[in-house]
């Protein structure tokens, strides 16, 4: 079976909204979470505890995820550096 989009859910001032993404809408976020990663890594303080090296994972999926899904940025230099800002 091949899935033809991947349904996220979320929540906006209490009610319920169902977003469909496309399989490239997808892959856009992945790869740019991919890439953000890789570059805060690389510049992240060396000894980072796995506490705080999975708080920052989130925070940087939290930002893209929003980005795509609530302002409908999908490019992902785009969305690398939303993900980045100020960290």
């Amino acid at each position: 079976m091949q899935l033809q989009n991947c349904d996220a859910y979320t929540s906006s001032n209490g009610s319920n909204r169902q977003l469909a993404l496309d399989p490239q809408q997808v892959s856009v976020i992945g790869s740019a979470f991919k890439e953000a990663w890789l570059q805060f890594a690389a510049a992240a303080p060396a000894g980072m505890d796995l506490f705080a090296e999975a708080s920052m994972r989130q925070l940087i999926a939290v930002r893209i995820i929003r980005a795509a899904t609530q302002a409908g940025e999908f490019d992902r230099n785009a969305l690398i550096t939303l993900a980045l800002q100020g960290l």
